[in-house]
């Protein structure tokens, strides 16, 4: 009955151990665990990924993919969808700093509050914000000057 009641413990001991093991050698890969993004006064309410009906599962695995990359030129994702705030991740990398008028490349750890160097992203939305006031008679075309839509600023105008 002893030798039984050993070889039982000692099984259970065992047992316990592997489990163990596993829980961390898997956990302490990077394993991903989705958070609803934090409220701020900046006018987005936030939600869960299931609140809008989404799957988290795709989201997921793409952190776990970008966490197992050494390089990494992706510095946030963020989600909205159904006018919510549903998603927000930040990374580090390297950002281009333009101090002094000189071009030059540091490494950000990249949050909700880092400026973020721009350069040319800004035309590219502005390009797709004029496609759809066009596409809905909003703006008359391209020639359409800037001014025309800002009178109380006709001033500036040195054309």
């Amino acid at each position: 009955m002893k030798k039984t009641r050993q070889y039982f413990l000692t099984t259970v001991f065992l047992f316990a151990l592997i489990i163990l093991s596993i829980y961390f050698i898997v956990g302490n890969q990077g394993g991903y665990s989705y958070r609803v993004p934090e409220q701020t006064n900046d006018g987005w309410v936030t939600a869960s990924l299931t609140d809008v009906g989404m799957d988290a599962a795709p989201l997921i695995n793409l952190m776990n993919e970008l966490s197992r990359r050494n390089v990494n030129h992706v510095h946030s994702i963020l989600v909205i969808k159904d006018n919510k705030f549903v998603f927000e991740e930040y990374f580090s990398g390297v950002d281009l700093d333009l101090t002094n008028n000189q071009l030059n490349f540091i490494h950000k750890d990249f949050d909700l509050n880092t400026l973020h160097c721009q350069c040319s992203a800004s035309k590219s939305i502005t390009s797709i914000l004029l496609g759809i006031t066009i596409d809905q008679g909003l703006v008359q075309g391209v020639q359409q000057k800037m001014f025309s839509f800002f009178p109380e600023h006709s001033d500036l105008n040195d054309t």
